[in-house]
């Protein structure tokens, strides 16, 4: 637990030595005056929907993506995980790395009851177009999980893999994102890695210009023969109190497979 600390530490301190040497050369292009990003609600987001952006912040910028809570159920395990969170800091303009971590999950079920920290997931977000201008976005991904999380809750072995995600804006209110992500994960079961693939598709509607309303689609497969196709559908709200500050509550509910019964979750993102 202390090198997770100790390497959390390190992480902040390069990024803040980063925004205050590199960064002060960043662009005067302002994402807030940009239709480009207008289905972002002024904010380049990776919550609250499971389908990432393919948007990066400026250059120097950070930004908190965290819920207030994330409880799951899964036959008969109740997860709770309290202020998951993802840091994230622009590196220039088209790229920004992210820190994703899991200070406290409760795993309760008849059986026995689990908690402490989770693991460390470190990613670098590359934008490969549409990140100024245009009706169209896309980039990739690359991301690696350190196994830090406490005994009973993590799996203890490193696990990775690559997202790309596509944006496209339909019209004035509404949004499509296409996701491909494919994971190497380790089966408990059988002892060795499998190879996930992600399809994801999600659907933003401007209700409002300060509430918006997504429904979301997923479908995940490994090579594993065993492993059954799973089916997951989504829905929430957003809702953007200021240009730099946005509250969402979702719920993911799973259709085939065997994936979490149901999510549900609220935070925030707040960009600073």
């Amino acid at each position: 637990m202390k090198k997770l600390f100790i390497l959390i530490l390190i992480f902040i301190h390069f990024f803040i030595f980063y925004k205050n040497v590199y960064a002060t050369g960043k662009s005067e292009y302002n994402p807030i005056n940009s239709s480009s990003y207008k289905y972002q609600r002024d904010i380049s987001a990776d919550r609250p929907d499971f389908t990432e952006s393919p948007y990066t912040l400026n250059a120097g910028t950070m930004q908190l993506e965290s819920s207030f809570f994330d409880f799951s159920q899964k036959s008969d395990v109740n997860t709770w995980s309290i202020h998951p969170f993802n840091f994230k800091i622009g590196l220039n303009n088209s790229i920004d790395a992210q820190l994703l971590f899991e200070p406290y999950i409760n795993q309760d079920s008849n059986k026995e009851e689990n908690s402490g920290n989770g693991d460390l997931q470190i990613r670098i977000k590359k934008n490969i177009w549409g990140n100024d201008i245009g009706k169209s976005a896309f980039g990739f991904m690359p991301f690696i999980k350190l196994p830090v999380a406490d005994d009973n809750i993590g799996n203890n072995k490193v696990e990775g893999g690559i997202i790309f995600p596509f944006s496209k804006n339909i019209s004035d209110t509404v949004n499509l994102g296409l996701m491909f992500q494919t994971d190497l994960v380790y089966d408990d079961d059988e002892k060795n890695f499998d190879t996930e693939f992600i399809i994801s598709s999600v659907l933003g509607i401007d209700i409002q210009r300060s509430l918006g309303f997504y429904s979301e689609i997923i479908f995940i497969k490994s090579n594993d023969i065993d492993y059954k196709l799973s089916n997951i559908i989504g829905f929430g709200v957003t809702y953007s109190l200021s240009e730099n500050l946005i509250f969402d509550i979702g719920l993911n509910h799973r259709l085939l497979g065997n994936k979490d019964d149901f999510n549900i979750f609220s935070g925030y993102t707040f960009r600073y």
